[in-house]
């Protein structure tokens, strides 16, 4: 995981959660916590490159690209994103749709609803748009296998299934 890649914020918790936190630390009488092991070293390798197996249309690949190469081009970026920053895009949708229980990566809810309703602005963004329309036409023929609630992504790894966890 690149630490520069997402940023994510808890927040503080409220009076009655932060003394949920106190009681639950008199109960445990001890400052460490007893972690149990979820998974394995050799499972979540195994994870990763199940993650090779998720489909990226090309219309994906090249929003992302129009994306980054719109933060090198505004005047209001001061440094624009990185060729890494397009491959994090890239892999953080696919690990995105894995988690979903997809075998394949769709345009992100911020940009479905962006664009809903409207006519595309450029070719990349008709692009997009014919791919999720694509995809949504596949989707049905895919749904014994991908669209069933809670369906995780399988791959083949050393004979045995290795299964996103929900």
């Amino acid at each position: 995981m690149d630490r520069f890649l997402m940023k994510m914020s808890m927040g503080y918790p409220d009076r009655q959660e932060e003394k949920a936190i106190l009681q639950r630390r008199k109960l445990r009488g001890k400052d460490e916590y007893d972690i149990e092991q979820i998974t394995s070293p050799k499972k979540v390798v195994a994870m990763q490159k199940a993650l090779e197996t998720v489909h990226v249309d090309p219309a994906i690949m090249s929003y992302v690209v129009e994306l980054v190469q719109r933060t090198r081009e505004d005047h209001r970026v001061i440094t624009g994103a990185s060729p890494r920053a397009s491959q994090s895009l890239f892999k953080t949708a696919r690990a995105s749709a894995a988690i979903d229980g997809r075998d394949y990566v769709i345009p992100g809810r911020h940009q479905e609803r962006r664009t809903r309703g409207r006519q595309p602005q450029n070719r990349s963004q008709a692009r997009v748009e014919d791919s999720r329309r694509h995809r949504q036409a596949h989707h049905a023929q895919d749904s014994e296998r991908s669209a069933r609630p809670g369906h995780p992504v399988i791959s083949k790894i050393h004979g045995s299934p290795v299964a996103f966890p929900h």
